[in-house]
C-alpha cells in the first residue's frame, strides 16, 4: 500500500524523485546502498521538508530506512532509471550498488530543467545541497564514509545497532582519512 501524505502527495513518488536526484547530482554514476542510504540521512537531518517523508532508525551498517531502501530497489514510478546490483557474497559492507543508468541520466535532466523553469528555490537548495555531500563523501570509501557517519556525536543515536561499528572505529581507517586529506 502506498503512503500519501495529508496533502495526498505519494510518499513513493517523491522518495523515487529524489534518489533520482541524489544520484544524478553525482559525479559518479556508482554508489553503494550504504553510502546513498547516509548521504539521504544527512539530507533528511539538514531538512525538515524531508523529515516527513522517511523515518531512520539505528540499524545494523547505521541510520537505515527501509522506506529508502524499497524506494530504490523496488521502484514503482521510476523504474528503469538505475540499476540496483545486489552485494556479492563476501561483501557484508556496501549493500550492493545502485547505478544510474541512460535513461535516469535523461530523466534527471529533464528534472533539472523543470526546477530551473519553475524557479523553484527550495529544490534549487536542495540540490546544491545533494551536490555539496558528493563533493565531501563520493571520494571515501564506504568505510571511511562509514567512520565519519559515526565519529558524529549527533549520529550516536542511530549507531547503537550497528554491526560494524567496532571494526570501523578500530580500522586505520582514521590514518587513512588524515593521509588523504592531509591533516596531521
Amino acid at each position: 500500500m502506498v503512503r500519501k501524505s495529508s496533502g495526498g502527495i505519494d510518499l513513493q513518488k517523491v522518495r523515487e524523485t529524489l534518489v533520482l536526484l541524489l544520484l544524478g547530482t553525482s559525479m559518479s554514476k556508482s554508489h553503494s546502498m550504504v553510502q546513498i542510504q547516509k548521504e539521504f540521512f544527512y539530507l533528511w537531518r539538514s531538512s525538515e521538508k524531508i523529515k516527513p517523508l522517511i523515518r531512520f532508525i539505528a540499524h545494523y551498517r547505521g541510520p537505515y530506512s527501509e522506506a529508502l531502501n524499497d524506494s530504490i530497489r523496488y521502484p514503482k514510478y521510476l523504474e528503469y532509471l538505475w540499476d540496483f546490483v545486489p552485494p556479492r557474497k563476501n561483501d557484508t559492507l556496501t549493500g550492493g550498488l545502485i547505478i544510474l543508468n541512460d535513461e535516469g541520466q535523461r530523466e534527471f535532466n529533464n528534472i533539472i530543467q523543470r526546477i530551473k523553469k519553475a524557479n523553484n528555490i527550495e529544490m534549487i537548495q536542495l540540490i546544491s545541497a545533494m551536490r555539496l555531500l558528493h563533493d565531501l563523501y563520493d571520494d571515501l570509501s564506504v568505510e571511511e564514509f562509514l567512520y565519519m557517519v559515526y565519529i558524529n556525536p549527533d549520529n550516536i543515536d542511530f549507531i547503537t545497532k550497528s554491526e560494524i561499528y567496532d571494526k570501523i572505529i578500530n580500522k586505520n581507517v582514521k590514518s587513512r582519512l588524515s593521509k588523504r586529506l592531509n591533516i596531521h
